[in-house]
């Protein structure tokens, strides 16, 4: 789907890996890289909620576009909770990479993997489509959630409009391997439309509310706005 990145939607097994740059997910409101991704992004272009969309999209496309790419693709997916999931740093405030510690993978009925001898700390089956697509909404709101609790606080921008954000973003990721991996346009609906079930079975908004603006230009279209954020301004990394 990347051909230029092919670690776009990958993810790696940290049990093969040096876990040099690698954050867990699980420790990232004892740091600052989220109120420092934001204030990168808001010093080079001075509006908050295009920054903040910036960071709402890294963290979703990590935690669960990946996911949902593999789900609508192959019916696949891993665990993106928190406590599981790793994310590799760049020096421009994004990532390069995201990891699991332990990389069993959840499969549909009727998947070859199931019939290889795989035992079931390589792979596990869920009862269906509804079922895992929960399963992944559940896991990945745990990751997702103090992330955007943490945006919030220095962005001054909603938690439902991140949500929202993040449900677009999977929605669009459904489509883009529909597109070009040749998956049925009616499954990836399928399957993406469970997961936002999912989502909001999980008390997490994400329909009738208006995302992030996703350009500059959208931005000065007017919408839902945020406050004018306070607090300290960072450049790009330098280490």
């Amino acid at each position: 789907m990347s051909i230029d990145d092919p670690r776009m939607y990958s993810v790696a097994d940290l049990g093969q890996h040096n876990r040099r740059r690698w954050r867990s997910m699980a420790t990232l409101e004892e740091g600052t890289l989220v109120a420092d991704m934001f204030a990168a992004h808001f010093d080079v272009f001075g509006e908050a909620r295009y920054a903040t969309h910036l960071v709402t999209s890294q963290f979703s496309h990590s935690v669960l576009g990946r996911a949902v790419a593999s789900f609508v693709q192959k019916g696949r997916v891993w665990d993106p909770h928190e406590s599981n999931l790793f994310v590799r740093t760049n020096q421009e405030w994004g990532f390069d990479w995201v990891g699991v510690d332990d990389s069993l993978v959840r499969v549909l009925p009727g998947d070859p993997r199931l019939g290889t001898g795989l035992d079931k700390r390589q792979v596990r089956e869920l009862p269906g489509e509804a079922e895992m697509a929960y399963w992944l909404a559940g896991r990945a709101v745990s990751a997702l959630r103090p992330v955007f609790e943490l945006l919030a606080e220095v962005s001054l921008c909603r938690p439902a409009q991140m949500w929202a954000t993040a449900a677009r973003e999977s929605a669009y990721t459904a489509l883009r391997t529909a597109r070009f991996v040749e998956t049925s346009r009616d499954v990836a609906d399928r399957r993406v439309q469970f997961l936002l079930d999912g989502l909001e079975v999980c008390k997490i908004p994400v329909r009738g509310i208006r995302p992030l603006p996703c350009s500059l230009m959208e931005s000065g279209q007017g919408g839902e706005g945020c406050e004018r954020p306070k607090g300290p301004r960072r450049g790009p990394r330098r280490d």
